[in-house]
């Protein structure tokens, strides 16, 4: 019986175990055409959640947004600090630990929020990733960065992912990895052009968080991948002759380069307006949709279905209802089965909140 008994803990581990390893909703690679979509979707209104606070505490922004166990947080640039707030918008707490010291930051450059219960802080300025325990906002530990980090997405404190690292050297990376126990950058990719990390994006971030989920977006390729435990997979080909090719990305950073030397105003070249897809950024998904939008002018919002791959575009002239006037285009993030979006107050009494939707094709 004690063997049968310490059988059935070894295959309850093993399973756990698994299921920490492989939690990536996406089975294999997908491909997906986006120059000609093929159906219309609208937004169909979930849930009002309002951002309550307490006494005199008051939300500045509303940048980066993750739901992660029952919890949302928010990233308040303006203030330089992070909200907790439960699933019905009830302020559970606030990291605004600015400072020098050890469990403090500098600047948020942005955050993530695991499965193991902790919330992981970027703080570029300070050269240093900070941890802190979600139920308290207790400090942890924290992982020193030699170089100058702008993006950062979180498998584990063993796997933490880099974009955008300034290198001493010259030789910037692109995507890198380190970890608690091994703070040493490690390169993944490296820039194939010289100056490509200074080109303009609408989303200065590459990292986006769907549950478990983490994603990363290679710019200026068809590859958007999963980031799981140590393991980079390609999840999405995005299908596209829009996509520039080496002649175009140089033209583009040539043309950069010139202002910057200059210090002329940034104009929108007839590339830039027409024929490019510059960037693929806020890739969210729900079991039912991904949802993208494209870097092009105007930026489009495309939303596809899981099921059949159909590429959708919105249907703006029926987004125009109560439930949605002041929130911004597109999704921010998910919760559970529903997209997220930010609604602005309406006056000064008014508070922030959090809109959750689904999509509804159009007949």
């Amino acid at each position: 019986m004690k063997n049968i008994f310490i059988v059935i803990i070894a295959m309850l581990l093993m399973a756990s175990c698994s299921s920490k390893s492989d939690r990536s909703s996406f089975a294999g690679t997908t491909t997906i055409s986006v120059d000609e979509p093929t159906k219309k979707v609208r937004y169909e209104f979930v849930k009002r959640i309002p951002l309550k606070l307490e006494g005199e505490d008051v939300i500045g922004s509303i940048g980066k947004i993750i739901y992660m166990d029952n919890r949302f947080y928010v990233h308040d640039r303006r203030q330089n600090l992070i909200w907790q707030f439960d699933k019905d918008g009830t302020l559970k707490n606030k990291l605004a630990a600015i400072g020098s010291g050890p469990g403090e930051y500098v600047a948020i450059q942005t955050f993530d929020v695991t499965d193991e219960g902790l919330l992981y802080v970027l703080d570029s300025h300070g050269r240093k990733v900070n941890a802190y325990d979600v139920d308290n906002f207790d400090f942890k530990f924290s992982i020193p960065t030699k170089n100058l980090i702008l993006d950062l997405g979180v498998a584990n404190k063993e796997n933490l992912f880099a974009e955008r690292c300034i290198v001493q050297s010259g030789n910037h990376i692109k995507l890198g990895k380190f970890g608690k126990e091994d703070p040493e950058l490690k390169a993944i990719m490296k820039y194939d052009h010289n100056g490509e990390d200074q080109l303009t994006r609408v989303n200065p971030f590459r990292f986006y968080r769907s549950g478990n989920d983490l994603i990363y977006y290679n710019r200026f390729s068809d590859a958007i991948y999963s980031l799981d435990g140590d393991s980079l997979k390609q999840v999405l080909t995005v299908k596209s002759s829009r996509l520039p090719n080496n002649e175009q990305i140089e033209n583009l950073i040539s043309k950069k380069l010139r202002r910057n030397e200059s210090n002329e105003e940034s104009k929108i070249s007839h590339i830039e307006k027409n024929d490019v897809v510059l960037d693929i950024s806020n890739i969210y998904f729900t079991p039912s949709y991904i949802y993208m939008s494209l870097q092009t002018y105007p930026l489009t919002h495309l939303f596809i279905d899981r099921k059949t791959n159909e590429v959708a575009t919105l249907a703006f002239g029926d987004n125009s209802t109560e439930n949605f006037k002041r929130c911004i285009v597109g999704a921010l993030g998910t919760c559970e089965d529903y997209f997220i979006t930010r609604q602005a107050p309406e006056n000064e009494d008014d508070d922030y909140a959090l809109i959750l939707f689904k999509m509804q094709p159009v007949d």
